[in-house]
């Protein structure tokens, strides 16, 4: 099955009464009878006695997730098809797909599931207002965190659907586009790619940020779908863009 997406917050909506969790970055995946999949229902393959404590007769849907700040580790790490590594990666699980009910009623299911030391349930808080949702968001993007997601604690689980009633509060928006070519590094970057340049949606942009020394030495390829993220659009060209990962589309 495909999980249900969400949507983007915006100010016009009272989120007083749902619950806001951390917007975790990692790997979207979904658990059922042993098996770990993607949103686009491609197989992970996960070391032997990585889920030795999971439940197999409940679906569930989470986050492989390594921590904030690491999604290309992870990624990297959970796409791998042989000599699985999966250390310092837990399976963080925020919905119960195939209960039926609201989701408060999965997330009463979900609390009552074994303790296991690769599993946690995602820790959901009644947000009490407006303020309260801006104060717990600052305190996460100040940690290194993406930013928050909102559920409505009435809305049914719609398999493969963007829902108005699952928001993502975030600072930062991701998005993609096509390496096209390089800008040369300068300074300490001399000799070295300085950024990429990319087609998107027509228009050229940058990507000088988020770079390991490593991916400067070794760039992204042209032609190559990357991840980006940045804090807003101005003129219809992002600001501020960011470089994530090279897409992969498993």
């Amino acid at each position: 099955m495909k999980p249900m997406l969400a949507k983007n917050y915006n100010n016009t909506i009272d989120p007083t009464g749902w619950f806001m969790s951390e917007k975790l970055d990692g790997v979207r995946a979904i658990y059922h009878n042993g098996v770990f999949h993607s949103r686009n229902e491609k197989l992970f393959i996960s070391p032997l006695d990585f889920d030795t404590g999971f439940p197999h007769d409940i679906m569930l849907d989470g986050e492989l997730w390594g921590g904030r700040g690491l999604f290309p580790k992870t990624s990297g790490q959970v796409r791998r098809k042989t000599n699985q590594n999966w250390s310092g990666i837990k399976y963080h699980v925020f919905d119960a797909p195939q209960i039926s009910g609201t989701f408060e009623q999965r997330l009463s299911v979900l609390l009552r599931l074994p303790v296991d030391k690769n599993l946690v349930i995602v820790e959901q808080i009644v947000c009490k207002g407006p303020g309260h949702l801006k104060d717990y968001e600052t305190a996460i993007v100040h940690l290194g965190g993406e930013g928050v997601m909102l559920h409505n604690p009435l809305n049914e689980y719609y398999e493969g659907k963007r829902s108005a009633n699952v928001l993502k509060v975030k600072r930062f928006h991701n998005d993609e586009a096509t390496v096209i070519d390089y800008q040369p590094g300068q300074g300490k970057h001399e000799g070295r790619m300085g950024a990429l340049i990319c087609n998107y949606k027509d228009k050229q942009i940058y990507i000088g940020a988020g770079f390991t020394d490593l991916q400067r030495e070794y760039p992204p390829k042209i032609g190559s779908i990357v991840t980006f993220k940045y804090f807003e659009m101005t003129n219809n060209t992002p600001r501020f863009p960011v470089f994530i990962t090279v897409r992969d589309y498993e």
